[in-house]
């Protein structure tokens, strides 16, 4: 570009004063005379670039406008003529100009100048009238080309920009109002294509309310040359969309005036602006229906320049009537210094408030309180007043101060000590004129001095712990020791409650009253409630309390130990939660009784143990009454469990000593005539005369021998019978007894297991022993079926020897139980039932006892025999 702008220059200078010959582009002329001397001497000075070759593409002459364009000079010019880039073009040009026909020919070239850059030539080519020679007239029109590249780049550019723009652009006519250009946002914002809309009017779309106002708009901004509107346009589904349309007066390449109009949719901004406009309305009503005064003030003559409603009924004046008062004329004069300064202060910072009494037209004054805000408009300052009636405020603070005053009074003649204490100084601000009286401090004593400063030293962890749970929760208590001016110390009770005082600080309100003589009563009461505590739980008997709900509240020490649970496994449960299901209904009926009635007979039910026992229970009650309404039930419970098991045991026994006595007065006179019976049959029997008689014989003596043998079991029963006691070892009986039970067992299919511990001497009856055994034993085998095993084992367990003996029968029926050992009653088709009372009247006279258990897993009877000490010998035997 360096060196197109230096030839430009050159060529300027060279051919300032040169004339041109120009050639019309549509019309062949002649050059005079023909003659290549001629054309030579024409363009010698021209700034036409001129170049002349012969038939063969060889140049002949070039002028000095043809060197400036290409850069060479003359004689680097002819030098060019060998160039292989020019020897194909010169040759193209001239084929080209023949093959076209006659006639002076146009074109363009792009060829290489001297320092490589690109050059765009136009040429014109001619012949000379001889045929010799070829005339080439060259212009360099690289600038030009580039200015149209350029100019073609930028209006791409701004046609992509109209393209892909947001806003509609748009190109209209000015005589017919029609679309000339669309760009393709319309499709986008409309709903048309741009083709369905160029060529139509562009009022066609538009709103019918809104076309007079934009026509006249339109009207205004061609006489102006720009213009601005908003309207309404219909979209392709029949809405309308608000459009803002900003215009301004173009001209086109053919010198036409248009319309250039760039169009944006407004309608979320009319949306906008008419909820502020109804905002507006809305904030004008608040204004105009508030119940505070709300007036504009001019900032120069303190003159109102806007009322409400609510302040002329404040005042009393119309507007109008209140526009002509000077705001200060009206102020109490006491008040008319500080308010003032506070518009002073106002006008200085933009805000300020203000209490202050203020005339009313009827002339009484009223308490305002006002707050100001400064507000500009239009340049100009004004004050924006809102003002509230505090006169019954003013009037209820008077009324405070006098209560407070009232009640101060109240404090400082009260019983307690009152005081308000700060926590975050924590130090006391009041205290009222009991504290001297009770503890003898000053205000000196009291002030700058910390909480606990006179707390005693004992008391001290845990009022500072009543104190934080106060501050926690807002309120709290605490008794503690408080030293008085003296030395001694008085026992206090303190009530504490958050309070905020009038600037919204925390403070800590306290009561406090002398407990001394109401602990003394209370620590002598609590002496009463130990000591009878202590006397409920040392009862013998069962006691306990439960509420209206029917659940446990108290139990005592017996009741824990007969029932075996914990305390804190029975408060809280239902009293029906320890009754078998069997005693259920009876104890809810009697307890039902108990609450309608207010009193029930002594009853007895069974109670539930913890280990699953059962005990017997008689119970009596009575109601605890407060303020009429039931409060609860207290029972007093006595186990007889054992009594009862003593009663049955005395009427077996005693059962046992009729049955006894019953033998030992008959026995004799019994078998006496028994044996008679017994001698005639055995002679009557060997009488061959009533053999055929035999077998009544037999059948009778063997009734006799079983009536003598129920007898003998009589006299096994008698109380006062003879036992020949002897030191012996159990375990030595059994094993003698073991061959004949076990011959007993296998005679039915079943076995006898012996499990012998190692065990002491006792005083036993050998005989009486050997009964009892085969009596259970016997037993045992009759309740098993063939292949169950009986077993046999003794043991020694706390100062005992236990006999047990264990078969595998089905059990014994619990209904059964009670009557076991009782003469005559037996299960068995064929029994006497009197082998268990035997077993029982063996046991009592060898100072024994028999515990049964039983299951559908089988019986165990356990013998307990007590051991006795012979002088002293503890004898083991295995």
């Amino acid at each position: 570009m360096a060196g197109k702008t230096e030839r430009t220059e050159k060529s300027k200078k060279a051919n300032t004063n040169s004339e041109i010959l120009f050639y019309p582009d549509d019309e062949f002329r002649e050059t005079p005379g023909d003659s290549l001397r001629f054309m030579l001497g024409a363009f010698k000075h021209s700034s036409q670039a001129f170049l002349a070759v012969n038939k063969d593409a060889s140049f002949k002459a070039v002028n000095q406008a043809l060197c400036n364009t290409l850069g060479y000079s003359r004689q680097e010019l002819r030098l060019l003529n060998e160039r292989e880039d020019l020897k194909a073009i010169i040759p193209a040009i001239i084929a080209e100009y023949e093959n076209s026909g006659p006639g002076i020919k146009k074109n363009k070239l792009n060829i290489a100048g001297k320092n490589g850059e690109d050059l765009m030539l136009k040429y014109v080519v001619n012949r000379s009238s001889d045929g010799r020679y070829y005339y080439i007239f060259v212009n360099d029109i690289s600038e030009q080309e580039q200015t149209e590249i350029r100019l073609r780049e930028s209006e791409e550019r701004y046609r992509l920009i109209a393209d892909n723009a947001f806003d509609l652009i748009s190109i209209i006519d000015p005589r017919t109002n029609c679309y000339r250009y669309l760009s393709p946002s319309h499709h986008r914002m409309l709903g048309y294509s741009p083709e369905e809309l160029i060529g139509k009017n562009c009022f066609e779309h538009m709103h019918p309310d809104d076309r007079a106002r934009v026509t006249k708009k339109l009207e205004e901004g061609s006489r102006a040359g720009h213009g601005r509107a908003q309207y309404r346009s219909a979209k392709k589904d029949g809405s309308y969309i608000w459009l803002e349309a900003i215009g301004r007066i173009i001209w086109n390449e053919h010198g036409e005036e248009e319309i250039l109009l760039v169009t944006r949719d407004i309608s979320e901004r009319k949306k906008a602006e008419e909820a502020l406009k109804a905002s507006e309305e809305s904030y004008r009503y608040i204004v105009d229906s508030a119940a505070d005064g709300i007036t504009v003030v001019d900032c120069n003559s303190y003159g109102p320049k806007y009322t409400n409603s609510a302040l002329e009924r404040m005042l009393g004046f119309s507007s109008k009537e209140y526009s002509q008062v000077n705001l200060f004329d009206r102020v109490h004069p006491e008040d008319h210094e500080r308010v003032f300064k506070a518009v002073k202060e106002g006008e200085r910072t933009g805000y300020n408030s203000a209490e202050f009494r203020y005339r009313k037209k009827d002339g009484n004054y009223i308490w305002l309180d006002t707050n100001g805000k400064m507000l500009y408009r239009d340049g100009q300052a004004e004050w924006l007043c809102i003002s509230r009636d505090i006169s019954s405020k003013k009037q209820a603070e008077e009324e405070l101060r006098y209560s407070e005053e009232r009640y101060r009074i109240i404090a400082d003649s009260s019983f307690l000590m009152i005081s308000t204490f700060c926590p975050d100084k924590m130090q006391y601000i009041y205290w009222n004129s009991t504290v001297y009286k009770m503890l003898g401090l000053t205000a000196e004593d009291i002030s700058g001095r910390d909480l606990f400063y006179w707390v005693h030293p004992e008391d001290h962890a845990r009022a500072c712990s009543a104190f934080q749970e106060l501050l926690e929760n807002g309120e709290g208590s605490c008794e503690c020791r408080h030293r008085r001016k003296d030395g001694s110390y008085v026992w206090i009770e303190v009530q504490g409650k958050l309070i905020r005082n009038p600037a919204g600080k925390l403070e800590v309100l306290f009561f406090s009253r002398d407990v001394s003589e109401l602990r003394e009563a209370r620590d002598k009461l609590q002496c009463q409630l130990e000591e009878q505590q202590e006397l409920i739980n040392n009862l013998n008997e069962l006691f306990y309390i439960y509420g209206p709900d029917f659940r446990l509240r108290f139990v005592n020490r017996k009741t824990i130990e007969c029932l075996g649970y914990s305390r804190e496994e029975m408060i809280g449960k239902s009293i029906f939660d320890f009754v078998p299901a069997e005693d259920l209904e009876l104890v809810k009926a009697r307890v039902l009784e108990r609450e309608h009635c207010g009193e029930v007979k002594t009853y007895e039910h069974q109670a539930l143990c913890q280990d699953g026992r059962k005990v017997l229970l008689r119970v009596k009650g009575s109601l605890i009454m407060k303020g009429g309404n039931l409060e609860g039930v207290q029972i007093l419970a006595e186990d007889i469990t054992e009594q009862r098991r003593m009663e049955k045991e005395m009427l077996r026994l005693a059962q046992l000593q009729t049955v006894g006595e019953m033998a030992a007065g008959i026995g004799h006179e019994v078998r006496n005539p028994m044996t008679t019976v017994r001698g005639f049959l055995q002679l009557m029997s060997q009488n061959t005369e009533l053999t055929k008689y035999q077998a009544y014989f037999d059948t009778m003596l063997e009734e006799l021998d079983r009536a003598n043998s129920i007898i003998s079991e009589f006299l096994s029963l008698a109380k006062n019978k003879m036992v020949n006691l002897h030191n012996l070892n159990l375990n030595d009986i059994i094993t003698q007894l073991y061959p004949l039970l076990l011959a007993d067992a296998m005679v039915s299919d079943k076995y006898i297991l012996l499990e012998l511990g190692e065990i002491p001497n006792l005083l036993l009856d050998d005989k009486e022993m050997r009964q009892l055994i085969i009596n259970l034993v016997r037993n045992g085998l009759e309740a098993m079926e063939g292949g169950q095993s009986l077993e046999i084992s003794t043991r020694l367990e706390a100062e005992e020897v236990i006999l047990s003996i264990k078969d595998q029968g089905k059990g014994i029926d619990k209904s059964y139980w009670g009557k076991l050992g009782t003469p005559f009653f037996t299960t068995k088709d064929k029994g006497t039932g009197l082998g268990l009372a035997i077993c029982y009247s063996i046991a009592r006279r060898h100072n024994a006892s028999i515990r049964v258990d039983s299951s559908n897993r089988g019986t165990t009877f356990e013998v307990c025999f007590k051991m006795e000490l012979l002088e002293g010998i503890l004898e083991f035997q295995y």
